[in-house]
């Protein structure tokens, strides 16, 4: 039986293959706290609002919040104001969870916001 060779990627690494590359898709986090997808936000209204999210109780909330819009991926981080596109924000007050409460024989379904955040004047 012959050894097959394998590679580990790391994030560092170059794709292979670069029409899958995700490194122009993701939108960076930059020190000044403003939020955009790479020659993505162009084609947008251009509208921006600021925007504080806040950690959850659940393991996932404590982590950046990611909303994806036409293709490109936003990682909003948490418990900071971020400037971010109109349009990102239009996904997330439309983002809501459904949850289920028993109350005797019935059970009441219930949808709540599913990220905490609030907007900034």
């Amino acid at each position: 039986m012959a050894k097959e060779q394998t590679h580990v990627a790391t994030i560092d690494d170059e794709p292979k293959n670069k029409a899958v590359s995700t490194k122009q898709d993701i939108a960076p986090v930059v020190a000044t706290a403003v939020v955009s997808g790479k020659n993505h936000d162009d084609e947008l209204s251009g509208e921006r609002v600021t925007v504080t999210f806040y950690e959850q109780e659940s393991d996932l909330g404590k982590r950046p919040v990611e909303i994806g819009l036409n293709g490109i991926a936003y990682q909003i981080p948490r418990n900071v104001p971020v400037s971010i596109p109109v349009e990102v924000l239009e996904i997330v007050r439309n983002a809501v969870e459904e949850t289920f409460e028993a109350n005797g024989s019935n059970v009441i379904r219930r949808n709540r916001p599913r990220f905490s955040y609030q907007v900034h004047a």
